[in-house]
């Protein structure tokens, strides 16, 4: 399989999602006609007396035709590509149903499957290549259905039955096998897009609309016996971390905030970034005295100092919260919060303020440092 996948990926890895997709789906309709065409070969051999010398010779030269296509990709000559191998398809088949078994087999309409495989190589709108592409196709169509060649093998009534099972379950194998792997890169490069959309690329956690929109979920799902709490965090100092460090020990500041955080959170909780140096937490509890101590829990584990990658430097946040059973809207909730927060500032900073039925408190005072050699930012 790693080797298989080694060979879908020639000239996929350079290139964007969407058109990597289609190279993919490219070499694997080069790799799949192969061995297709090799067992179509041996059921023919089985049903006509055609000799095993012709049979490996015929398929020699078609394998190597479509191996061109891998080589072309590699070299970073896509279209070309994609042109080449629907080509030599429509060729494989326009001999065969010509000059090998006739008209009757219903080979030709193998040529259909250039269509649909058209739209997987240029998704796009309107591209002059599938338009070409199709134009190439529909000539090979009708010189199959105009030319009047005289086929080497005659098939009685049995055996173009035969030949005609052959040729549809060979489209369905081609058909399934372009489409599955076309639909399943697309559907990887889907979630992806989810997950950029979704998650803060600094840090990792959910960015602001999608804690928001997880949130609402939340508070619509929870329990009328359960309290809600909501705990803004926002780093002090965070500008002369800047200022001083530079962006680089930022960024670190920021990522050791999440880690810790992670590391003391409710399992159900929900964590996002608001921007900057901002961040938000959200959990249920079964009474507002657990929920107290979760928020105590998570300060006291962010504002433990600790050795950053970048720099040596402590880094603290002030903290606001709101607890509550009752169901809030999100604008009343926010604000309850962020009152919270700036009044841990404007006393101090470095703690945790909570507010209650409109009254803000501190939780507890100035949170201890003990003696460490890091560098107060302060």
């Amino acid at each position: 399989m790693a080797v298989i996948s080694s060979l879908l990926m020639i000239g996929a890895d350079k290139s964007a999602e969407i058109e990597a997709q289609s190279i993919k789906v490219c070499n694997m309709l080069a790799l799949v006609a192969i061995p297709v065409i090799a067992v179509n070969l041996l059921f023919q051999y089985s049903i006509v007396d055609m000799s095993a010398q012709l049979s490996f010779t015929f398929w020699l030269i078609v394998a190597s035709l479509f191996g061109v296509t891998i080589g072309f990709n590699a070299i970073c000559l896509h279209d070309l590509a994609k042109v080449w191998v629907i080509s030599v398809f429509s060729l494989y088949v326009t001999f065969t149903c010509l000059f090998l078994y006739g008209i009757e087999t219903g080979f030709c309409w193998l040529l259909l499957l250039a269509y649909p495989i058209g739209f997987l190589f240029w998704p796009e709108k309107n591209s002059t290549l599938r338009f070409s592409l199709f134009c190439i196709t529909t000539l090979f169509f009708a010189l199959n259905m105009v030319v009047e060649a005289k086929p080497l093998f005659t098939l009685d009534q049995s055996q173009q039955y035969l030949m005609n099972i052959s040729v549809f379950f060979t489209s369905i194998v081609i058909q399934i096998l372009a489409s599955k792997q076309f639909i399943d890169g697309m559907m990887r490069y889907k979630s992806r897009l989810e997950v950029q959309a979704n998650m803060d690329s600094l840090t990792g956690i959910y960015n602001r609309n999608f804690f928001e929109d997880e949130l609402q979920t939340k508070l619509r799902e929870k329990g009328t016996d359960q309290y809600h709490s909501l705990l803004i965090l926002d780093i002090d100092y965070f500008k002369e971390i800047n200022d001083n460090y530079g962006h680089a020990a930022g960024d670190d500041a920021l990522r050791e905030i999440v880690r810790r955080v992670n590391s003391a959170m409710p399992t159900e909780g929900l964590f996002g970034r608001f921007g900057g140096d901002e961040f938000c937490l959200f959990w249920l509890s079964s009474s507002s005295t657990q929920a107290m101590r979760v928020a105590q829990h998570v300060i006291s584990a962010v504002n433990l100092p600790k050795e950053t990658q970048v720099r040596d430097f402590h880094v603290r946040v002030s903290a606001g919260m709101t607890t509550d059973s009752k169901r809030r809207n999100l604008v009343r909730l926010f604000n309850a919060a962020d009152n919270a927060l700036y009044f841990a500032k404007r006393n101090g900073r470095g703690q945790l303020a909570i507010e209650q039925d409109g009254h803000l408190d501190l939780v507890k005072t100035r949170l201890e440092v003990v003696d460490t050699p890091f560098v107060s930012v302060q």
